[in-house]
C-alpha cells in the first residue's frame, strides 16, 4: 500500500455515475442524509445476517447508522410540523432523541393529529427514551467517555439482540414515515 502524496486529495469533484456521487441535491438533503444512513444500516444488517463473524464488529455501525436516520427523521418532522403551522421556529440543536421526540409530539403532534392513539406515542415515546438512555449519540461512536481524568466505557449493556432491534427499529421509522406522510398533506 503506498501512502499519500502531495498531490492528492480527499475530496475531488467527479460527475461520472460510475465513481461519482451528487452531495449537492436541493431537493431534499434531509431525505438524502437519513435515507442513506438507513440504507448504510440496512446493508449493515444483511451483512450481519448474511455473515455471523462480524457482528461484534458491525454492530457499532448498525446502531449508529440507525440512530442517525431516527435523529434526521425527527428533526425533518419538526421542520415540516413547523412550517404547516406557520411557526418560525426550528429543532433543537441537540443529538437527544428524546428531547428532540418531545419537540415534536409537543409542539406539531398535538397539533395534527388528535386521533392518534395514546398507545402509539406512548410506545413510540418509550422506545426513543429507551434508545436515548443506551446511546446518548456517542455510545456507539466511541468504546470510551472520560469522566474527572478516568474513563470509563459508553455502554452499559454487554450485548444486544440485533434481529430484534432491526424489527424494532423498522416499526419506529414505519410510524416516523405515516407522520410525515400525514403532516405533509395538511395545506
Amino acid at each position: 500500500m503506498e501512502l499519500p502524496n502531495e498531490t492528492e486529495n480527499l475530496f475531488i469533484e467527479e460527475r461520472s455515475l460510475a465513481t461519482g456521487s451528487w452531495i449537492s441535491n436541493p431537493a431534499d438533503n434531509f431525505y438524502l442524509y437519513s435515507e442513506g444512513y438507513k440504507l448504510a444500516a440496512d446493508l449493515v444488517y444483511n451483512g450481519m445476517i448474511n455473515n455471523s463473524k462480524n457482528n461484534n464488529l458491525l454492530i457499532y455501525p448498525l446502531v449508529f447508522n440507525y440512530r442517525q436516520h431516527i435523529e434526521l427523521c425527527l428533526k425533518k418532522l419538526i421542520i415540516l410540523g413547523y412550517e404547516k403551522l406557520k411557526i418560525k421556529k426550528d429543532f433543537a440543536e441537540v443529538h437527544n432523541l428524546e428531547k428532540l421526540w418531545f419537540q415534536l409530539k409537543n409542539d406539531i403532534l398535538i397539533n395534527f393529529n388528535n386521533e392518534i392513539e395514546s398507545i402509539y406515542l406512548d410506545n413510540i415515546e418509550r422506545l426513543l427514551i429507551e434508545f436515548n438512555t443506551i446511546d446518548n449519540a456517542c455510545a456507539f461512536r466511541f468504546p470510551i467517555k472520560t469522566k474527572k481524568d478516568k474513563y470509563e466505557k459508553t455502554l452499559e449493556i454487554d450485548t444486544v439482540d440485533f434481529e430484534n432491534f432491526k424489527i424494532v427499529m423498522g416499526k419506529i421509522i414505519y410510524y416516523l414515515d405515516v407522520q410525515y406522510e400525514i403532516i405533509d398533506r395538511i395545506e
